[in-house]
């Protein structure tokens, strides 16, 4: 009599399940999160630009001494350190030209200044040289041209350089004197640099000044600080524009 012995017990087949389902949903998460990802990023900016919009605006016309540059690097304009001193709600646009003078600046970058038609416009000039009555006729043509268009002008004249002087005294004075007979405010830079240069070493000035004129970071950072306090009195900046 032959034994009956039990049927071998098969195991359930298993297949391989498709990596596909995973890879599309992965490829959808991505996709996904892309999206949330652009869609913050255009929100984000959409919000800046309304932020943007309604804050007051401040241009800043002048030479290198103001203007913007890389940060990086050893040079900096005042301009670029002043929206750090005053109050945030104040957007700075800051067209300064390096090399410019009153004349070239009216001629070649004033129409664009203009268009933005800003709440108060601060002129510098005086450290290149230039013709005093090109220079007297542009800083008042831009000062009448500003007021027409609502903008309150102020001028600041020009810083001392490295060797505790004015460097072109005859343009210092035009600033003045248009300042004086046009009835815009001042604020007095070319006095208040001279003193804080004549109280400070000459190692102290190496680390304000990167040549004759030009300030480093730090510099520009100290520039910036004499001059916000005096355009926020002078332009009541704290309260907005005086339409």
């Amino acid at each position: 009599m032959s034994e009956a012995f039990p049927a071998p017990s098969r195991s359930p087949l298993i297949r391989p399940t498709s990596p596909l389902p995973s890879i599309l949903s992965v490829v959808s998460y991505r996709r996904r999160w892309r999206f949330d990802l652009l869609r913050i990023f255009a929100l984000s900016f959409l919000a800046s630009c309304v932020t943007d919009q309604a804050r007051p605006v401040l241009a800043l016309c002048g030479d290198s001494t103001m203007a913007e540059y890389l940060v990086q690097g050893d040079i900096r304009g005042w301009g670029q350190e002043l929206p750090s001193h005053l109050d945030p709600k104040i957007l700075v646009a800051n067209r300064a030209v390096p090399g410019a003078t009153a004349a070239s600046f009216f001629e070649e970058s004033w129409d664009a200044v203009k268009r933005m038609a800003p709440a108060w416009i601060v002129f510098q000039f005086g450290h290149n040289p230039g013709d005093p009555r090109q220079e007297e006729f542009s800083l008042r043509s831009m000062i009448h041209e500003a007021r027409a268009i609502g903008s309150v002008p102020l001028l600041i004249a020009p810083m001392a350089g490295r060797n505790r002087t004015i460097l072109l005294p005859h343009l210092d004075s035009v600033m003045r004197s248009v300042a004086k007979s046009e009835s815009v405010p001042i604020i007095p830079l070319d006095s208040l640099s001279l003193l804080r240069w004549k109280a400070m070493d000459n190692d102290s000035l190496d680390r304000i000044f990167i040549d004759f004129i030009h300030p480093t970071p730090l510099g520009a950072s100290v520039i910036a600080s004499m001059v916000a306090p005096l355009l926020d009195e002078l332009l009541n900046l704290g309260n907005g524009p005086r339409r």
